[in-house]
């Protein structure tokens, strides 16, 4: 009996750990010849991250000593793992590497020879010092032993000690070819770990000289050897000073990434073992070496292979902390990887591979070849023009969506350079299908084509492992957090939300200006401003892409500053730690009641609103569900969310000009033209109408997006159709039905889409079952009230009910850490209008920035617009008392106001703050 690939997938989770003789031995066969495979294979070799310590090979220093250990002092540590490195790899690869070998020996000779060189060198000094042949020989024993020691990574005194004792073995005449060959063989031993021929020439400089004033000085030979050796000691530990402060400073800008570099190498080539495992394990299923009665006992992963798996460890979570971990971690107690940074995205719909594991769809249903997606791109997504314009939602719509976006999702992609890579791969270049699905473009392209180009460089996002652990397709990894957490703000990890503290007074690190604070200055990351003009650093790395982001991401930080200020005035006894962490809780509770409360409504409208329980309360508090997996949906962040690159304009205001979007990619100069930037583009933002959401995009996104030169550019839209099939997401129908909407057969009864759209895609694709989702989901004709159609309302609604009912810090929910209800209801009266009025120069505004002036909308003075009052923001409360009795099957407990206690916003007159439960269930008061 056999089962079909689509069976196998199927059932592929719930398969149990190997346990007969038979199927393990097939299951480490499998798990073994994918690793070799991966790991040492043609087309993922490449793919062999360092695992133990990082060399510089600075000048004037010692390789291997520049990782963290080695500059610490600890050198046996990363020596011994630098050294073990090329057995390792051979032992791995289970084969003799004659080239490998060759290589090791014949750096051992250069050591040696080097070593030769520093004694040679040391016994012309000496006998040019007129010393005897007895101190000759000690000068270049002690030169000799000390250059073999550093060689071997010895610290200052062990090099020191074997000077002196080769310089004494040598004066005392002893077998002076023994002690050369034994440091000879140290050398070799050392396997090319030897100090460069900078260090040794310092060093045997350093032991003639020595040498050279004990003979003038008329010192015995024992002296003199005794002076060479302390001499080369004494080198060698300023060599080693040197060496570990500028491998130092290196660390301080290359250590982070060269960390998170051999870390997406790591998990990129355990996901792509994940995903081989099964399909050998299908081969051999194929070749009936495994059948249905022994199949379930040989699919779940090899031991091996589960403790590579990175969410294999256990997390330890404090569950009285009353804040957020920076990378999401711990918000559910049960499981605590949910919505963790650095974890794969989920899935509402099984991957949709062309071999059912990773390669990307290419033919249709039919069996012929998709259309590429740069043709789908020139034929179905081009020209949005001021006609398509929406008549009602601002510009400021389509960025924050995009802003928004980036607190949920990132795709990092796989590694093409560092690790054991010859030479970094370029993906139009390339048939390494684990690495690149490059995007061809047609020799008659209407852009591209008088350029000659005839490829888009698309490297595929980062593999990684299922959070399950289990053999499966591939899955993909989200670096960012999956909570609204204003993780875009604050980084999603401890180390990115540190570099941005000013570990002072709770605050953000700022640039000060005469005017208002700039984000810190960074210029290491890509930059087009003009020379001097710096870009920014923030909690995501897309925070340069162009000046709006730019903006929205000034005005967080600036909000951050400005609470952090209120709360520190209040409670000068708090922390720099409990302001920051207490500021953060309120500047995520803002973003979390705009987005939902003003920004949701506008794209899904009422009535979905409604269906998925999106709508904000307006008194009380809401419960916690801890079943609810908020993860980010691959179908979402792939598909669902990017609904706004559809609505952004060809051109953007920036006080008084009308800007080309593709001459602001990247570009910061605004920032420096001494009128607040920010102010300026939001007053565009929030005059300028987005265009509609529909099949059709701006040719500065289609045809400019970052182009630095004419035709060097990328297509937006191409992009985010060859994603979906990077991604394995499902087609059009597939999610439509996954939906319960209407699926059609035919495109004669396509549904939501409008005749002129049918035709065109019925030119594109052989059948409706091959629509991409993207393409199919951006098209559809708006719901009633929204800017979305049917299936990207659908997938957006349910993965927002998720974000919000999976959260266990809810800014609405009740419970432990609950806000209290008069900051409740402060954060309540915030909107996106009031958040520009705080933190710009803007005097004046409509009430709801998303929406266009009008008479329904109009323009006013902000200080007419409600705020959240201050000190109901400040205060805090102390913890729940016990609770009361049962009476009638209801409990009560209560909380004081305790801090600040002076003051305008003392607690003097603050009532205690109640809360009534059901006895056994707790239900929150409203």
């Amino acid at each position: 009996m056999r089962l079909s690939s689509i069976l196998f997938l199927a059932v592929l989770p719930c398969f149990a750990i190997c346990l007969t003789p038979i199927s393990d031995e097939l299951c480490q066969n499998a798990y073994q010849t994918a690793s070799r495979k991966i790991r040492f294979g043609r087309d993922f070799g490449g793919l062999r991250a360092e695992r133990g310590g990082r060399g510089v090979g600075q000048r004037g220093g010692f390789r291997g000593t520049s990782d963290v250990a080695g500059v610490a002092g600890a050198a046996g540590t990363a020596g011994a793992a630098d050294a073990a490195g090329p057995l390792e790899l051979l032992e791995l690869d289970g084969t003799v590497d004659a080239t490998g070998i060759a290589a090791v020996v014949g750096a051992a000779r250069a050591a040696a020879g080097v070593a030769g060189n520093a004694a040679a060198a040391a016994a012309a000094a000496a006998r040019a010092a007129g010393a005897t042949d007895t101190a000759v020989a000690a000068a270049a024993a002690a030169a000799n032993a000390a250059a073999a020691a550093v060689a071997a990574g010895a610290d200052a005194a062990t090099i020191a000690e074997a000077a002196a004792a080769a310089a004494i073995a040598a004066a005392a005449e002893a077998d002076i070819e023994a002690v050369t060959n034994a440091t000879a063989a140290a050398v070799i031993a050392a396997d090319a770990r030897g100090a460069d021929a900078d260090v040794i020439a310092q060093v045997v400089a350093a032991a003639a000289a020595a040498a050279v004033n004990a003979s003038t000085a008329g010192a015995d030979d024992l002296a003199i050897a005794e002076a060479a050796a302390v001499a080369a000691a004494a080198a060698i530990e300023t060599a080693i000073v040197t060496a570990n402060a500028t491998a130092a400073a290196a660390l301080v800008n290359a250590e982070a990434a060269e960390t998170l570099v051999n870390a997406d190498l790591i998990i990129a080539q355990t996901g792509l073992i994940f995903a081989e495992t099964p399909r050998l394990i299908q081969d051999m299923l194929n070749q009936g070496l495994i059948d249905a009665e022994n199949l379930v006992t040989a699919i779940q992963p090899p031991l091996e292979l589960i403790a590579e798996c990175p969410f294999a460890a256990a997390l330890t979570c404090d569950a009285a902390s009353p804040y957020r971990t920076a990378d999401g971690s711990c918000n559910n107690l049960q499981f605590p990887y949910f919505g963790r940074s650095n974890t794969p995205y989920e899935r509402y719909l099984p991957a949709s591979y062309a071999d059912g594991i990773d390669l990307p769809r290419t033919v249709g249903v039919l069996g012929g070849e998709l259309p590429g997606a740069r043709v789908i791109s020139t034929t179905y997504h081009g020209l949005s023009t001021a006609d398509d314009r929406h008549t009602e939602l601002t510009h400021l719509t389509t960025l924050f969506g995009v802003f928004f976006n980036h607190d949920l999702q990132d795709y990092t992609s796989m590694p093409t350079s560092g690790g054991d890579f010859l030479e970094p791969i370029d993906c139009c270049n390339s048939d390494n299908t684990a690495i690149c699905f490059p995007i061809a473009i047609p020799a008659d392209d209407p852009y591209f084509g008088q350029y000659g180009r005839t490829c888009m460089r698309f490297v595929r996002s980062l593999s990684c492992p299922p959070l399950t652990c289990t053999l499966g397709p591939r899955e993909q990894l989200n670096t960012a957090t999956g909570y609204v957490d204003a993780s875009q703000v604050y980084g999603s990890d401890i180390d990115r939300q540190l570099q941005l503290r000013a570990m002072t007074g709770g605050l953000m690190r700022t640039t000060p200006t005469d005017d208002l604070d700039l984000m810190p200055q960074d210029n290491t990351t890509f930059c087009r401003a003009s020379e001097g003009n710096l870009c920014f650093i923030g909690g995501d790395g897309r925070v340069n892409v162009q000046p709006m982001m730019m903006s929205l991401h000034h005005l967080f930080v600036r909000e951050h500053n400005r609470l952090a200020k209120i709360l520190s005035a209040a409670h000068p006894d708090w922390t720099d730690e409990v302001v920051f962490q207490e500021t953060r809780k309120l500047v995520i509770a803002e973003m979390q009641h705009v987005t939902y409360n003003e920004y949701l409504p506008v794209i899904l409208g009422p009535t979905l609103m409604g269906t998925y329980n999106l709508n904000v309360l307006t008194q009380g508090y809401t419960t916690y569900i801890d079943n609810i997996n908020p993860a980010i949906r691959n179908g979402f962040a792939s598909a669902g969310i990017i609904y706004s690159h559809s609505g952004l304009r060809s051109a953007a205001t920036i006080g008084d000009t009308q800007n080309p979007l593709s001459s602001l990619f990247y570009n910061a100069d605004v920032f420096y033209s001494g009128v607040d930037a920010p102010t300026l583009v939001f007053q565009g933002l929030t005059t300028d109408m987005a265009q509609r959401v529909d099949r059709l995009m701006t040719d500065e996104l289609t045809n400019k997006l970052v182009e630095t030169a004419p035709g060097n550019g990328w297509d937006l839209a191409a992009l985010d159709v060859q994603a979906g099939r990077d991604n394995g997401l499902p087609t059009y129908n597939t999610w439509r039905q996954w939906c319960g909407l209407t699926v059609s057969e035919n495109f004669a009864t396509l549904p939501d889409h409008t005749e002129a759209d049918i035709t065109i895609l019925q030119t594109l694709y052989a059948s409706v079952e091959d629509i991409d989702v993207w393409t199919g989901g951006v098209s559809e004709i708006p719901v009633e009230g929204g800017s979305v159609g049917p299936l990207f309302a659908c997938i957006s609604g349910r993965q927002f009910q998720a974000l919000k009912m999976g959260d266990r810090f809810w800014y609405e929910n009740a419970g432990e850490n609950q806000l209290p209800i008069d900051a409740l209801n402060a954060i309540r009266n915030v909107t996106m209008s009031r958040l520009i009025c705080d933190n710009t120069n803007i005097q004046q505004i409509q009430g709801n920035a998303f929406i266009a002036a009008s008479d329904a909308n109009p323009i006013v003075d902000c200080s007419s617009l409600g705020s959240a009052e201050q000190c109901s923001m400040a205060r805090s409360f102390g913890v729940w008392g016990d609770w009361s009795d049962c009476i009638n099957n209801q409990r009560v407990r209560t909380r004081q106001c305790v801090a600040p206690p002076t003051g305008d916003c003392s607690c003097d007159g603050v009532p205690a703050e109640t809360q009534i439960g059901e006895c056994n269930i707790f239900v929150p008061a409203n």
